[in-house]
């Protein structure tokens, strides 16, 4: 028959031994721990065992149990045990929900309620409840509550432990090692030297090496799926069709082309737009009026801190991988080392002359002045999101304003600030090497803010300042998760030269970076995002500015 077991925080107890009474009346069989029961070994023991014998497992998501760390654990061991096969059933009763069940259904009871019929059949269906007839209603939580047994308990084997561990990390048995790792903690003695936060940093950093290897295999098998239809295709269909289809193929798998398909099929208008680098070579000094007016201490006195200019000195790098991979030469410039932030995008919010003035949308497609979208965290130092291109736009010409220079779409080469083309973008975030990563060449997940399945709760933006470990070369924070950002640069005909950037056109544009809610794929520096509309907006996208 099976049980389900119930995590919660011990703040929302209430409710979760009303789920308890609730669900055995109904004929389920319950695991739920009780309120005051010591932290011994035997309790950890009566976890695992609950989990490893489980047929569902809920979880009452609260702003508390979020924050719970036994909690995290029980999950976290859930996914390992249940190997995602067994169903798990989030019940959310406040707050939001939990991006790591973002495609699970959850039931909502935020009014307090207990779950509904539907939610009792989908839970049958993993855990068969008994016959009619039986009454369990008087059951207190007390008795519902699986009581590990207090009689000939063991004493606590501290070195056994220390080296059971070993053995299952050696062997990278990760979810033994988590468990005796808890069993540790739990016991109450001091393991010293061994420290259970170190190690467990070190399981879980492999956990996300063994997850990255397995979302890159399969991104590997999705591309040969998307690129096979390609193939087939080469034989009947037009370069014309051929190259819109590498053009979808590209959008999941940015420049996947092992057949080198392209170079029959590009259109000849894209021989100017890329290609090669000694096609886009410029002058060594930045234009000098730029650098005068823009300096930082100008930007802060205007939309205040944080804010800095990172130098990318001029010279070649490497653009693109795979087979759009060249060498290109830009100019030397300054990028911004911060996304824009809450607070700052605020400033041209509230000015008088700021967003609602229409000089800053003359011009744009999106003409009319538009109210952005509600930021989703409004704490000063998240970068700023929930932004569309026109809205980054419009900021940049309000600030070259406020700083004196030109803003007029036609100059926008000229503008003492503006949004990164695509080139410097990727430039400033790979330095002249090609780094995979603004860091290096292997995700790690403490360098920047990015999802990952087994950091269960991190799911927000965070301060802009928070990672200085995931600087790029030139040492710019935040391009590889946090929000993603937009970019000058029309995703179909990109343009090295600003100047030769289309201001008015409703092209589609380029988003780069990765974002708290994407992980380590979406997070390489060469990744061109999803063809998005200049006015498409969500609370993953940003902004950063540069200056010529």
């Amino acid at each position: 028959m099976g049980h389900i077991f119930i995590s919660y925080s011990k703040k929302n107890s209430d409710y979760a031994f009303a789920l308890a009474v609730f669900l055995q009346d109904k004929g389920f069989n319950i695991w739920i721990d009780r309120i005051g029961i010591e932290y011994g070994v035997d309790w950890w023991d009566a976890i695992v065992d609950g989990l490893n014998n489980c047929s569902a497992f809920i979880v009452v998501m609260t702003p508390e149990s979020r924050q719970s760390s036994w909690v995290k654990r029980e999950v976290f061991l859930a996914l390992q045990k249940l190997d995602h096969k067994k169903a798990i059933f989030p019940l959310l009763l406040d707050g939001d929900n939990w991006e790591l069940f973002v495609t699970t259904q959850f039931a909502d009871v935020r009014d307090g309620s207990l779950p509904d019929g539907n939610f009792l059949k989908r839970v049958a269906q993993h855990v068969t409840p008994k016959g009619k007839g039986v009454n369990q209603s008087s059951l207190t939580p007390e008795k519902q509550a699986v009581q590990p047994s207090t009689s000939s308990v063991p004493r606590f084997d501290m070195v056994q432990a220390i080296a059971d561990f070993g053995r299952a990390f050696r062997a990278q048995k990760w979810s033994e090692a988590i468990n005796i790792l808890g069993r540790i903690r739990a016991s109450g003695e001091d393991p010293r030297p061994f420290n259970p936060d170190d190690f467990e940093q070190k399981v879980q950093a492999a956990i996300a090496e063994e997850q990255h290897q397995r979302e890159q295999a399969e991104h590997e098998t999705e591309c040969q799926r998307l690129y096979g239809r390609v193939q087939t295709m080469a034989e009947y269909a037009d370069a014309t069709t051929m190259w819109a289809e590498l053009q979808t193929v590209w959008q999941i798998c940015p420049d996947y082309d092992p057949d080198d398909i392209a170079a029959r099929v590009r259109p000849q208008h894209a021989d100017s737009l890329l290609h090669e680098g000694d096609r886009v070579r410029a002058e060594n000094r930045p234009p000098q009026r730029a650098r005068a007016i823009a300096t930082a201490d100008a930007v802060r006195a205007i939309i205040g801190d944080p804010f800095e200019w990172c130098d990318v000195t001029v010279g070649e790098f490497i653009y693109g991988t795979g087979e759009t991979q060249q060498r290109l030469t830009l100019p030397a410039f300054a990028i911004a080392k911060y996304p824009i932030t809450y607070n700052q995008f605020q400033v041209f919010v509230n000015e008088q002359e700021g967003l609602n003035d229409r000089r800053w949308w003359e011009g744009l497609a999106g003409l009319s002045p538009i109210q952005p979208p509600q930021q989703k965290w409004q704490i000063s130092d998240h970068p700023r999101e929930n932004v569309r291109w026109y809205d980054a736009i419009a900021f940049c010409r309000w600030l070259s304003w406020r700083l004196g220079g030109p803003y007029d779409l036609e100059q926008v080469g000229e503008w003492p600030v503006r949004l990164p083309t695509e080139y410097e973008w990727e430039k400033a975030a790979r330095g002249t090497e090609g780094r995979v990563y603004p860091y290096g060449n292997t995700f790690y997940s403490d360098k920047s803010n990015t999802f990952r399945w087994h950091r269960i709760f991190s799911n927000s933006t965070t301060p802009v300042t928070r990672y200085p470990q995931g600087a790029s070369p030139y040492g710019v924070l935040d391009m590889s998760g946090n929000v993603s950002e937009w970019c000058l640069t029309a995703y179909d005909y990109p343009v090295v030269k600003a100047e030769d950037e289309n201001m008015s056109s409703d092209s589609s544009r380029v988003i780069r970076g990765g974002s708290w809610f994407r992980g380590p794929d979406h997070a390489r520096a060469v990744v061109r995002y999803y063809k998005l509309s200049p006015d498409f907006k969500n609370e993953e996208i940003g902004f950063r500015v540069m200056r010529p």
